[in-house]
């Protein structure tokens, strides 16, 4: 996840949210990025997920199957939110419980 996470940050440095709209190539890596991260937290044991409920396990992965099975209405603005103002804080957490296992 940590380094899905990284990837959407290197995809999306020096963009705005319009040029991020905009580019459909980014689009697209980010929105696959997020897939690779439900993927992983489908893979988590069920104990790890419950040693952690304040992570938003539930929201990554509906967002992973919306991105797989909704992609045609998956909002850019919505997608930018996520990156902008959750991935930071999610990956700092991440990177907490893997210094503490």
């Amino acid at each position: 996840m940590l380094a899905a996470i990284a990837n959407i940050q290197a995809f999306v440095q020096g963009l705005g949210q319009e040029s991020f709209a905009k580019d459909g190539k980014t689009l697209r890596a980010v929105t696959y990025e997020f897939v690779v991260m439900g993927e992983a937290v489908a893979r988590l044991p069920e104990e790890f997920l419950e040693a952690y409920p304040h992570l938003p396990w539930r929201a990554i992965k509906v967002l992973r199957n919306y991105a797989v099975h909704e992609y045609f209405r998956l909002s850019p603005q919505v997608l930018w939110q996520i990156v902008s103002e959750e991935l930071e804080p999610l990956k700092r957490e991440l990177e907490r419980i893997l210094k503490d296992l």
